[in-house]
């Protein structure tokens, strides 16, 4: 079993404004976990905890021609776990992959709308997506994955604004099947139910991955 614990803190303004104009102004505050094993020969787990916090001071969002300015205090948390199977170890043969993820923000300060008005802000957002992968036999892959996202109604002085969460959660569903015909290359075919923007779009993908260079077996 292994723990993995991070902590950092960032200023924004430590840094040369003519480099980092965007972060000036902005203090971060993290700390990150982590905790995983083995269970036998076939199975293994990870999970992790993440939390970030930042002091904003006019964070620019939305348009570059006409942008938001938050002024406050973001926190972000995260949640993750894996688990992974082969028997005996062996991933070349079979094995399988579960992996999650869970994003919660909440933001507390004010906006600066376009036309100058300084509006009280104090919002919640969540997202996550799952996703899992069979290889049942060797060169072949099956998967699906979900993922979606929420978010509060910050209120109508907001309506117009890229603040106002839209009306239906927006969310997605992929699944897909690939065959590798050596370790350098890959053919992949994927179909996307997406439904996060104002229609319904189904999409199809034929994607080939090949690699190119050097690796683990022949360097040069």
């Amino acid at each position: 079993m292994t723990v993995h614990v991070i902590h950092f803190q960032f200023r924004g303004g430590d840094l040369p404004t003519e480099h980092f104009q965007g972060l000036v102004g902005l203090e971060l505050h993290g700390i990150e976990t982590r905790l995983g094993g083995d269970i036998g020969y076939s199975n293994s787990w990870q999970t992790g905890l993440s939390w970030l916090r930042t002091d904003a001071g006019s964070r620019q969002s939305g348009s570059e021609s006409e942008p938001l300015l938050f002024t406050g205090q973001t926190d972000l948390g995260m949640a993750e776990f894996v688990w992974k199977w082969a028997p005996n170890g062996n991933i070349r043969q079979r094995n399988f992959k579960f992996q999650a993820e869970y994003l919660w923000r909440k933001e507390d300060g004010s906006y600066q709308l376009h036309d100058g008005a300084n509006l009280p802000y104090d919002n919640k957002q969540q997202g996550w997506y799952m996703q899992a992968v069979l290889q049942p036999f060797p060169r072949w892959r099956f998967g699906l994955r979900w993922d979606q996202l929420t978010g509060n109604d910050p209120g109508p002085v907001f309506a117009g604004t890229n603040l106002m969460p839209l009306g239906s959660d927006p969310r997605r569903y992929s699944i897909m099947s690939d065959w590798s015909n050596s370790e350098f290359s890959r053919l992949r075919l994927q179909y996307t139910r997406d439904e996060s923007g104002p229609e319904n779009d189904d999409q199809w993908g034929l994607q080939y991955i090949f690699s190119i260079g050097a690796h683990g077996a022949h360097t040069f």
